[in-house]
């Protein structure tokens, strides 16, 4: 053992010096803003949009104006019966991409300005 002279055999101790420091919680921003959000979802402060009273009636004018039952409207789009009626009632959140489709069969436009008139057709 003699060969292990120059070795220091003392323990050796590492301090923290933030150690005693009481440590804060560390929460996230998104954090907050999502329990924000849900806070006001529960509360029903925030409401999904809906469409308009202008755009239900010329669906259901144009409809109407083509003889078409919404049975007959829904098996044109290749979409339920409900959606229709939900359209027409006001509680559907607006797809543009059905309110494009509904506008190519119904002739009437339903997105932008001019909503109700007359689509011509095009030769």
């Amino acid at each position: 053992m003699s060969n292990f002279s120059h070795q220091d055999w003392k323990p050796v101790v590492f301090h923290n010096p933030n150690a005693n420091k009481k440590k804060q919680p560390v929460v996230k921003r998104s954090q907050d803003e999502e329990s924000a959000r849900l806070r006001k979802l529960e509360n029903d402060e925030i409401q999904a949009k809906t469409i308009t009273k202008d755009v239900k009636l010329a669906i259901q004018q144009a409809r109407c104006n083509l003889k078409m039952s919404q049975k007959q409207l829904a098996a044109a789009l290749s979409i339920p019966t409900d959606t229709i009626t939900k359209y027409e009632n006001g509680k559907a959140v607006p797809n543009n991409a059905l309110l494009n489709r509904m506008q190519r069969i119904l002739k009437v436009k339903l997105t932008g300005k001019d909503i109700g008139q007359s689509i011509p057709d095009k030769k």
